[in-house]
């Protein structure tokens, strides 16, 4: 009998308690038992070598974006981090910004399932037309005769947001939604990893008022954003609090006699160093990224897909827990397909 029927029929009962918050610690055992069921009673594969570094004709491709403190000189510290980190032979940045933006200009939407892709998503990632700018550099690489990934993620934004807690709410969501969408559409064979912005201010509380915001709104959004952080093993967040600020929201300095953006291409510079160092995990099974395929990946991906977290959200479409997950799983962690 073929694995996804077995799997099927073993939690066929177990789905129908999906909705039922008190029976989710039953829907969790019933995975964990019947993955580990599945696992055992197949061969595992060896285990997998880590990626090598591209050649000339390969190029790994790092995302930046978000508002207006992702700007050219903190897109170019976070190359220069990623060109000396020696982690790949050939790499480059796509760097987009969208001053004053919410992530919903990227991601609309607030609930699993009714998420969509706003107009900065469209125009910069990806379009159903091919007219995004990253999909226009790609077929530019492609066209050229080279191969590419998308290595990574580095994002700054959220001070739009940061004003009510209508916004700060689904942000982690939204969040997550970009990157598995990013990870379907461009069908990559690995999850992002990223690393993201603490957003804060320069201290003026009276200033802060004026853009009608307490410091209480700039702590919340700033707990979001790490708890997106510390959400996965590949992820990772930074803090821009104590950098110098020229205004309220934006990192830089009058006086350095760099410029007054070098303080942003040296908070650039940390970011990226950030990202090479994320760990690289053995498959998109290895949920906690340690390199072995474990009972600890088997409990951390059943507790995720109960409560429809994003690190079980492996197989399309993004955003639908289902059977294709727990079989993409499966096949992640053994190394045989169904």
């Amino acid at each position: 009998m073929g694995l996804g029927i077995r799997l099927a029929r073993a939690l066929s009962q177990a789905i129908l308690w999906w909705n039922e918050p008190p029976e989710r610690s039953m829907l969790q055992t019933a995975i964990t038992a019947t993955i580990c069921s599945a696992c055992i009673a197949m061969p595992s594969a060896d285990a997998a070598t880590p990626a090598q570094a591209g050649t000339g004709d390969h190029i790994d491709i790092v995302i930046v974006a978000g508002q207006s403190n992702a700007r050219a000189e903190f897109a170019e510290g976070v190359a220069q981090a990623i060109a000396g980190s020696g982690r790949y032979e050939r790499a480059e940045v796509f760097h987009r910004f969208h001053g004053g933006n919410k992530i919903k200009q990227w991601v609309i939407g607030s609930a699993p399932g009714v998420y969509e892709f706003g107009p900065n998503f469209l125009a910069d990632f990806w379009n159903p037309d091919g007219s995004a700018g990253l999909q226009e550099r790609i077929r530019e690489i492609e066209t050229a005769g080279q191969t590419w990934d998308i290595a990574g993620f580095v994002w700054f934004q959220g001070e739009a947001d940061s004003a009510r807690e209508y916004d700060r709410v689904p942000y982690p969501a939204r969040f997550h939604f970009m990157l598995n969408a990013l990870e379907d559409r461009f069908t990559l064979d690995h999850d992002l990893p990223f690393v993201i912005t603490l957003i804060d201010y320069n201290g003026d509380d009276d200033l802060l008022l004026d853009a009608y915001r307490y410091p209480e709104d700039i702590e919340a959004t700033r707990e979001m954003q790490r708890g997106v952080g510390d959400s996965t093993a590949i992820g990772a967040w930074i803090d821009s609090r104590d950098w110098p600020r020229l205004d309220l929201w934006h990192l830089g300095d009058h006086d350095d006699p760099d410029g007054i953006y070098a303080p942003s291409a040296d908070f650039g510079r940390v970011a990226g160093g950030l990202l090479t160092t994320r760990p690289e995990p053995l498959s998109r099974a290895d949920l906690d990224a340690n390199r072995i395929h474990d009972l600890a990946d088997i409990a951390l991906f059943a507790a995720s897909f109960a409560v429809r977290d994003p690190k079980a959200d492996i197989a399309p479409p993004v955003d639908r827990y289902d059977l294709a997950d727990l079989l993409a799983f499966i096949e992640h962690f053994t190394g045989v397909a169904d």
